[in-house]
């Protein structure tokens, strides 16, 4: 078989592809769209194997199990590496639920759809916790090449290959294009929505464009651009997708432009080989160093680095060896592969039960607080719920935290009631939130919009406000909604919580108690700030002040009866609802008159 030309500036490319998605990962400012990287190595991985296969094709010696040898020797022993090593550290410092979903997100990963298990798995809380988060692409890129090779070979042999590669990229993208804005999630992990990006490579490949020099600096301008101006407020793949992906099929087409030259220095084009290993080790590196309270882009930066030894490591010693035929024989390579699988799978089957005898009764309690939400968060966010019988007497309408109160609420305000919450979306009339995680922001108007007509006589307001008040816009649009609220007859109450405990307090605590014998019993709570305070009362609404109640001295407690005041960090468990209820009762009657 002939081989194709070593072209550097797409290990170049590599390079910044990686470093996006690691800046990304780290928080560091300026790379908010960094997750675009997955989609530039997207192209590149359909640009380079079309390119393998369709010479294969034309000479006769296509081999889909040769095929699928050499993606297992590209993928199989550093991956296997990466989950030995994640899950012999997560059972040590995880706590128990950490460890199960570890463990869970092992197997999926195992078998290539991990894309699909975080789909369906994810929630609005845990998106960020989970130490294979990452291997989604994975999942998309193995479930393309299950098929892809198979139908190149079907679309050669009728001579048909640029009408077939372009039929699946247009209804990919199609797809992709409609289900983003109904069903993001669905479209940013799965494999029909995200196939069209491999497809962009797939054509260039076959078409072995050469594109004019300028394009190479377009193309490279255009992946910078959604790296620093997309962020998660940002409706992707769908359209948006196409600049990065665009961007990079010039750049690699571009192949004699000057910037195809920059990206083709040595210190550069190193980075590339090492991209793949780099990419598996980076994510579990920072949520390790996060769980010891090495938080922001400073000791992100110090995980990265980190990872970047690990990863010249794990290239030298694993991936290089067991690429070569001549150091690693198939017939090694499947004992070896076999045995890695075992291996992995036992230290997985071992840790789904979390481990709990490794910590004590009291640091069980603690850690079983990541699951005691209250009844209202589980049932009531994103679909409201009723309470109680007849016409209801208040609404509480709000975002995550008014689904974690509406129990507390409850049990204080009395009498029938409506909980009316949507994940990151305030309480707040025509307002686009930034923070909605990819989601439709028109939906979280649109919900909103619907409580102009609310019949109850009280109207409860809360939501996370210091992850608003910064927003374009809102203090204004907050300030219009109570007045409309006000001037149709309503009580408008508005509820501020002690603020974030800045880390995950299930988790914390039982990590304190496990491997110190203490633990911390109050942090300090963040106050209001005296502007939002002066916004609402000026607006005409009242205040009813959860820190005034539980948090003396401006300190809050970590637990209330033996359990963490959290579920994670700033949203009431199950526990801290009931207790608080009650102490409810008074401030909501004195504020609705």
């Amino acid at each position: 078989m002939q081989t194709k030309a070593y072209e550097p500036h797409i290990d170049g490319l590599r390079a910044v592809a990686v470093g996006a998605v690691l800046l990304f990962h780290a928080r560091v400012p300026g790379f908010a769209g960094g997750f675009v990287g997955v989609d530039v190595f997207f192209v590149i991985s359909g640009y380079l194997i079309t390119g393998i296969i369709s010479r294969e094709i034309s000479e006769g010696s296509f081999s889909i199990l040769a095929f699928y040898e050499r993606r297992a020797r590209r993928i199989i022993p550093a991956l296997f590496t990466v989950l030995t090593a994640t899950l012999a550290v997560g059972a040590v410092v995880l706590v128990p639920h950490e460890l199960t979903a570890l463990a869970q997100s092992t197997f999926a990963t195992l078998s290539f759809a991990s894309n699909i298990w975080f789909w369906r798995t994810i929630d609005y809380f845990s998106g960020d916790q989970h130490f294979l988060l990452h291997t989604w692409s994975l999942g998309v890129e193995e479930q393309f090449y299950i098929f892809f090779p198979l139908a190149l070979a079907f679309f050669a042999r009728a001579n048909r290959v640029a009408v077939g590669l372009a039929a699946l990229f247009c209804a990919s993208l199609a797809l992709s294009v409609v289900l983003t804005p109904r069903m993001p999630a669905a479209s940013f992990y799965l494999l029909p929505t995200r196939g069209w990006e491999l497809l962009i490579g797939a054509m260039l490949a076959r078409g072995r464009l050469t594109a004019p020099p300028w394009i190479g600096w377009a193309g490279l301008g255009a992946i910078l651009a959604a790296t620093s101006l997309f962020d998660a407020s940002t409706r992707f793949p769908g359209w948006a997708a196409l600049l990065p992906t665009l961007g990079a099929a010039s750049f690699i087409a571009a192949r004699n432009s000057s910037a195809a030259r920059l990206l083709s220095l040595r210190p550069v084009v190193g980075l590339g080989p090492v991209s793949y290993s780099l990419y598996l080790w980076h994510w579990p590196a920072l949520l390790f160093s996060r769980q010891a309270g090495l938080d922001g882009p400073a000791w992100g930066m110090v995980a990265l680095l980190a990872s970047l030894v690990l990863a010249v490591l794990s290239w030298r010693f694993i991936e290089g060896p067991f690429r070569e035929r001549r150091a690693m024989p198939t017939e090694r390579l499947v004992k070896l592969t076999a045995a890695g699988l075992m291996a992995v799978s036992l230290l997985g089957a071992v840790s789904l039960s979390g481990l709990p005898s490794r910590y004590s009764s009291e640091a069980l309690q603690f850690a079983e607080g990541s699951t005691d939400k209250p009844w209202s968060s589980i049932r009531c966010e994103q679909t409201p719920c009723v309470v109680g019988h007849g016409a209801p007497r208040y609404a509480l309408w709000g975002d995550s935290h008014a689904g974690a109160l509406g129990e507390a609420v409850s049990l204080g305000a009395g009498g029938s009631g409506r909980i009316i919450a949507f994940n990151a979306c305030p309480p707040v009339f025509a307002f686009s939130p930034t923070n909605l995680k990819g989601r439709d922001l028109n939906e979280c108007m649109e919900r909103n919009a619907g409580l102009a007509t609310e019949r109850a006589p009280v109207i409860i307001l809360a939501a996370y406000w210091p992850s608003y008040l910064e927003q374009p816009g809102f203090s204004e649009k907050f300030k219009t909604t109570v007045q409309m609220l006000v001037r149709s007859g309503k009580k408008v109450v508005v509820i501020v919580g002690p603020g974030s405990a800045d880390r995950d307090l299930p988790s914390n605590l039982t990590q304190q108690l496990r491997w110190t014998g203490g633990f911390d019993k109050h942090f300090a709570r963040k106050v209001p700030p005296a502007t939002f305070l002066d916004l609402i009362s000026t607006s005409g609404a009242k205040v009813v002040d959860i820190g005034e109640i539980i948090c003396p001295e401006d300190l809050c407690p970590t637990t209330i009866n033996g359990r963490p005041l959290y579920f994670d960090s700033h949203h009431i468990s199950g526990n801290t609802g009931r207790y608080l209820g009650p102490l409810l009762a008074a401030p909501l009657a004195s504020a609705s008159r």
